[in-house]
């Protein structure tokens, strides 16, 4: 994750074709608006490319409940190819927006969503661990009688 600096009076419009340039991998055709939150006072836009090629998938998964114009799928399951550009801004005027802002505005969004199904999660975990008797294998049983040797014998086959 890398921070881009924009100098000058850029508003929202203006970021597309800067975020092209920047680019280090990109989907196919133009980059677009996909996405967008509200947080505290402002709106943070995500811009990237919701179509590409294989291999290119982009591995970051967005905070769930961004709002967008054209895609359906939600913001936290829609795959995404190439760099994925994240602004923050007060109105038409942008604000500076850290990787720190970001983390903050993430895990904000992301522990609504963990503080409900964490503690489902944790029993759920337990009870799919099977027992030998649901896998249907049965316990074989062995006596040992006192004579018997149960030690075993050493291995010297060389490797």
């Amino acid at each position: 994750m890398d921070e881009i600096h924009v100098k000058g009076s850029k508003g929202l419009s203006d970021m597309p074709s800067i975020f092209t340039k920047s680019a280090r991998s990109q989907g196919e055709n133009v980059i677009k608006e996909l996405y967008k939150w509200t947080y505290e006072t402002d709106t943070i836009t995500c811009f990237g490319w919701y179509d590409g090629h294989i291999g290119f998938e982009n591995k970051h998964h967005l905070p769930p409940s961004g709002k967008s114009s054209f895609m359906e799928d939600d913001s936290s399951i829609q795959m995404l190819y190439g760099d994925i550009f994240l602004v923050r801004s007060e109105g038409a005027l942008l604000v500076d927006f850290t990787i720190s802002d970001y983390s903050m505005f993430y895990n904000l969004h992301f522990g609504e969503m963990g503080d409900c199904d964490s503690e489902s999660e944790s029993s759920e975990t337990v009870n799919e661990i099977p027992d030998y008797q649901d896998l249907g294998q049965e316990e074989e049983e062995y006596e040992c009688s006192p004579d018997c040797d149960i030690n075993l014998e050493i291995d010297e086959t060389a490797y």
